[in-house]
């Protein structure tokens, strides 16, 4: 398990972002069983349309991974799931701080 950067962390320690590849499903299992997290927010998108199969191997064939990987890991009654791989979904903030009542 890799922390991509030390200081995306709260200051409870609540949160920890961690690097994975999407397109490799044994880096996705060993960040999951390893977590167990009761939360994951895959923010995971691949930009340049002009490489489209790798675009699809990372956004969509990359979400079904990492659904499965949480299904394999044992935890699909209890981790919360969110997914957000759209442009749509990246626009700008209008109110900080975010929570779960303001829109996506």
């Amino acid at each position: 398990m890799v922390v991509l950067y030390d200081s995306i962390q709260d200051k409870q320690g609540r949160m920890i972002l961690h690097y994975g590849d999407m397109t490799d499903s044994s880096c996705l299992v060993k960040i999951i069983s390893a977590v167990r997290p009761e939360e994951i927010y895959n923010l995971a998108r691949q930009g340049l349309f002009d490489l489209s199969g790798y675009t699809a191997e990372v956004d969509a064939v990359g979400t079904l991974r990492l659904l499965d990987v949480i299904r394999t890991c044992g935890l699909e009654k209890s981790v919360k799931f969110y997914q957000t791989s759209s442009l749509e979904l990246h626009r700008k903030v209008l109110e900080t701080p975010q929570n779960e009542k303001n829109s996506v």
